[in-house]
């Protein structure tokens, strides 16, 4: 795949325009639309990453807030993949984030420019992707946020195993 798009659940509508602007540009992107939780989810994320060319990152309040995607990014950043971060939605401040060093991409308001600088960035990466570290770096956990939703949904009043809520 070549990229993987790292974001907050909470940010999921802001998320949508940048994923449609990759695939317009036939940059095949991926994100975890699909999955449900548990182990199979991380394994499967940490996999996609491993398979990535280009580690985007949606930048936001909720994503800095997300244990999931600082544990994504730090696995990308040990991988040495490109990481690209895209401003998606609000900051508190811009100098507190672990990628204040890097040039971000504001794709708040998208723009016919803001399209065309993340999908050239995107190509610019994509082309000078470096080959797995041997050994690869140990995986992270799965987020522990992320275990405590899970206990509460499944001890939740209607929860059955098939994961629906019929009786």
């Amino acid at each position: 795949m070549a990229v993987f798009i790292s974001y907050s659940s909470r940010d999921r509508a802001l998320v949508e325009g940048l994923l449609t602007a990759l695939r317009r540009a036939r940059q095949p992107a991926w994100l975890d639309e699909e999955l449900t939780g548990g182990e199979a989810w991380w394994r499967t994320i940490l996999e996609q990453i491993r398979d990535c060319e280009v580690f985007i990152v949606a930048l936001s309040k909720n994503m800095l807030e997300s244990k999931a995607c600082q544990a994504e990014l730090r696995y990308a950043q040990a991988l040495d993949k490109a990481i690209l971060p895209v401003q998606i939605g609000p900051l508190d401040n811009m100098r507190i984030n672990p990628l204040a060093h890097m040039q971000v991409i504001d794709y708040r308001n998208p723009s016919i420019e803001s399209g065309i600088e993340l999908v050239s960035t995107v190509h610019a990466h994509r082309s000078v992707a470096k080959p797995l570290p041997d050994p690869l770096p140990e995986e992270p956990p799965i987020p522990f946020a992320y275990l405590m939703r899970l206990a509460s949904t499944i001890s939740a009043p209607g929860w059955n195993w098939r994961g629906d809520s019929r009786h």
